[in-house]
């Protein structure tokens, strides 16, 4: 009788990443970012729609895993899943372009996404959609009232340092964003001819979500004026994501920013509610926790 001899099955390359929204696959644009890159690539994996930081070793996502490897990080993500899979999107680039690439995602990550932080945290009547994200939905009580507004706290500190304090200089920042990246784009089907690039990962996972997310009206309103930037979104979404793009909400009416004021105001209270009592004591709990899991 011939002998049998098992073998472990190949590890699968995880994705973790905050959950889905809007009919994107994730709220997030970091994380939208990592999934595109690895869908363009052609990369096989598995999506780990966690809404748990805490998964990661720096207690950020996105964060993909293989076997005991995890790497978290877009950039980190894209060089390590290249060098793994062989599928390195920036392979056919050459040194120039590779450089260009580098610039323009070095300011949407660190030009645009500032924008995207004050439309979302320190604009009020944005305050009642960003509360309900999943990541704030899936914690116990009382964190997920608690938490979002040390998160708002902290993210208008930051924005403070970026001097970001200011409706006009948030936006003018966003169209010049828009029009530089419009204007590489031109009327290719990506940044870089016929064949995707990590610019083109990191462009859509960002603008895809300025585009749906409702309380980005204000960046919507600016980015639809550059219709390629539109259509370059549209058709990484069909094509490879393998969906149709979500509908574009509408402009909102002009009640509504009374309406989102009235919501937030009762926001405030229920957490300054929260904030003492039983929901400080579960919170410093969680944040003892946290402090300790950081330094074992």
């Amino acid at each position: 009788m011939a002998s049998s001899s098992s073998s472990a099955a190949p590890a699968v390359l995880k994705l973790h990443q905050y959950g889905a929204r809007w009919e994107l696959p994730s709220f997030d644009p970091f994380c939208l970012s990592a999934q595109a890159y690895m869908r363009l690539a052609g990369v096989t994996f598995e999506e780990v729609p966690s809404n748990n930081p805490d998964v990661s070793p720096t207690s950020n996502l996105p964060l993909v895993q293989l076997g005991d490897d995890y790497v978290a990080g877009t950039n980190a993500i894209f060089t390590y899943v290249g060098n793994k899979t062989g599928k390195s999107l920036d392979s056919a680039l050459n040194a120039e372009q590779k450089a260009t690439a580098a610039a323009f995602i070095h300011l949407i990550e660190t030009k645009l996404h500032p924008t995207l932080l004050y439309n979302w945290w320190a604009e009020k009547q944005n305050m009642g959609q960003t509360l309900v994200l999943p990541h704030f939905n899936s914690m116990v009580f009382p964190l997920g009232y608690v938490l979002p507004r040390l998160k708002q706290r902290n993210v208008q500190s930051y924005l403070y340092t970026l001097n970001l304090t200011q409706d006009e200089k948030v936006y003018n920042d966003a169209e010049e964003c828009y029009a530089a990246l419009a204007d590489f784009l031109g009327d290719k089907h990506f940044f870089f001819g016929d064949s995707p690039s990590s610019l083109d990962a990191v462009a859509f996972g960002h603008l895809a979500i300025h585009l749906v997310a409702p309380q980005s009206h204000k960046l919507r309103s600016r980015l639809l004026q550059h219709k390629n930037l539109e259509a370059f979104c549209k058709r990484v979404m069909t094509l490879y994501l393998g969906q149709d793009f979500p509908a574009i909400p509408a402009p909102p009416p002009a009640t509504e920013d009374k309406d989102q004021k009235q919501e937030m105001s009762q926001h405030k209270k229920t957490g300054m509610y929260l904030l003492t009592g039983a929901g400080l004591l579960i919170l410093l709990h969680y944040l003892t926790k946290q402090h300790q899991a950081a330094h074992q």
